[in-house]
């Protein structure tokens, strides 16, 4: 008895400190992956999940039966079948979760975009075989029949796209998947295979937050800009009959508006309706999609500059403008803290660098908001003190201008030099952020 026990201590710490790609059991071992059973580890991009094998995948035929064993560092860990990529909807998902210190196999079949439902009881032909937490690990070995007779089961007679999860237990409970994955292409489980990773984020998600990043991050943000600082630049210069700026500003505006409404298109059709379950990101998305409609429609109604009510328009029109930019950004921060997109460590550091060049633009703002005032200031000073001494001479006072360093001049420069780090600052941090999600 003491020897026996003995003999699993020794396998113990050979099977759960060992460095094998697959976590370790009697019947499988690393050199049988691809030959004698199926194996699915991260890819090679997935951080989070390659730095301490977060999520293993081993599956082998043994007769009628397909024998799973799955291992992940969290308290439930999942392994998915569905006809569709990168579709939780049609999910016939199979949880080893860690409820109470045991281990339990659970069923789901994810019929819609709603909370689960746990198929209870569980399906006969699944057999839970052993299961253990140990370190913040969840493993769990089961095997699966293959021809399915349960409607809620997926034949596994067939191929499949297999979707990998994990994810915290609130409670008694699985809590929403902080990780998820799908095989790029449709798998047989009867058939050894090595899987080497998988596809996080679907390509309608990547394009949908490629579009959103370009739009709020570079475009709109050169817009306000430019209409904010660049009107007294180049006052006098045109560009398809209109002023620089103002063209600029609108073309750039109606990119934002294009983008937006391609990148909510894309995400409704992907999603098949509303997204639910991702925290506040879809509501202050369509908020800011909200907001940005409003500006062409306020500003097509928009009355002459030389009428009495435009200073109304002018407030309006910044405000909502200012904030669908500030909400914007804040979508974007809410997108990167989506758990299972795993944008956290590699999508913040951009739009941290974004905000920290707006606040610098905000501090040039305040500088020059002072000199305005200052120099308003003294001009009235100026006229006042002409008037008490009734000595006023124009034609000496245009030869004091013309001697002096001209303001404008200055102000010009600088708000040209400001206008490039603006420009730099926008594409260099949108055009990473898309590049990270492109690479998911």
């Amino acid at each position: 008895m003491t020897m026996t026990k003995g003999i699993e201590v020794i396998f113990f710490l050979v099977c759960f400190t060992g460095p094998s790609i697959i976590h370790c059991h009697t019947a499988n071992d690393e050199s049988g992956c691809g030959k004698s059973m199926g194996c699915y580890t991260c890819a090679d991009n997935i951080d989070d999940c390659k730095a301490d094998k977060k999520y293993v995948l081993t599956y082998k035929k043994d007769g009628d039966y397909i024998e799973f064993e799955m291992s992940g560092k969290k308290q439930w860990v999942a392994v998915g079948f569905n006809s569709k990529k990168n579709s939780m909807p049609g999910t016939d998902a199979v949880m080893c979760a860690t409820i109470s210190g045991d281990v339990k196999l659970q069923h789901y079949d994810l019929t819609t975009k709603s909370l689960p439902q746990k198929t209870d009881p569980l399906p006969p032909q699944i057999t839970f075989i052993d299961g253990n937490y140990t370190d913040g690990k969840t493993t769990c070995r089961f095997k699966r029949k293959i021809d399915a007779s349960e409607r809620s089961l997926k034949s596994l007679d067939t191929t499949h796209y297999l979707v990998f999860a994990y994810g915290p237990v609130a409670g008694s409970k699985p809590g929403y998947h902080t990780w998820r994955a799908t095989t790029d292409k449709e798998v047989n489980v009867q058939i050894a295979a090595s899987i080497i990773g998988g596809s996080t984020i679907d390509a309608m998600i990547k394009a949908h937050g490629s579009l959103m990043t370009l739009a709020w991050m570079c475009f709109a943000a050169i817009a306000i800009f430019m209409a904010r600082y660049m009107r007294l630049v180049w006052e006098d210069e045109k560009l398809l009959g209109q002023k620089v700026w103002f063209t600029v500003h609108r073309g750039l505006m109606i990119l934002v508006i294009i983008f937006n409404t391609i990148g909510i298109v894309l995400i409704f059709v992907h999603r098949k309706g509303w997204s639910e379950g991702i925290g506040a990101h879809p509501y202050t998305g369509i908020i800011t999609f909200g907001l940005a409609l409003i500006q062409p429609i306020m500003a097509f109604f928009r009355p002459h500059p030389d009428e009495a009510k435009r200073y109304i328009f002018n407030w309006a029109h910044r405000t909502v403008g200012l904030s669908a930019l500030v909400l914007g950004v804040v979508t974007l921060f809410l997108a990167v803290f989506i758990k299972f997109l795993d944008l956290e460590k590699t999508g913040l550091p951009p739009l941290i660098v974004f905000c920290v060049g707006v606040l610098i633009v905000l501090l040039f703002d305040i500088y020059f908001c002072s000199q305005q005032a200052s120099n308003k200031q003294e001009n009235i000073t100026a006229e006042a003190d002409a008037e008490k001494n009734k000595r006023y001479d124009a034609v000496e006072e245009m030869e004091e201008l013309k001697s002096m360093p001209s303001l404008s001049s200055s102000g010009r420069c600088l708000r040209l030099a400001l206008f490039g780090f603006v420009v730099l600052l926008a594409l260099t941090t949108s055009l990473s952020l898309v590049i990270i999600i492109a690479m998911k």
